[in-house]
C-alpha cells in the first residue's frame, strides 16, 4: 500500500509545487529562489549568532 498523496509522485515530490514553479517565467522564478536563499541566509546567520556552546 502506497503512503503517497493524490498530488506526489513516486519521490514524494508535490506536483502541484512543480507545476506552480513551472507556470513562472524564469525572471519570476529566479526572483523566487533569490527570496528563498535570503530567508535561509538570515535564519542561518540568527541561528548561529545564538550559537551558545
Amino acid at each position: 500500500m502506497s503512503t503517497l498523496g493524490p498530488l506526489e509522485d513516486e519521490r514524494g515530490v508535490d506536483r502541484a509545487a512543480i507545476r506552480e514553479l513551472l507556470a513562472l517565467t524564469p525572471a519570476e522564478r529566479v526572483e523566487r529562489l533569490v527570496s528563498t536563499v535570503e530567508v535561509w541566509s538570515a535564519i542561518l546567520a540568527h541561528r548561529d549568532a545564538s550559537d551558545v556552546r
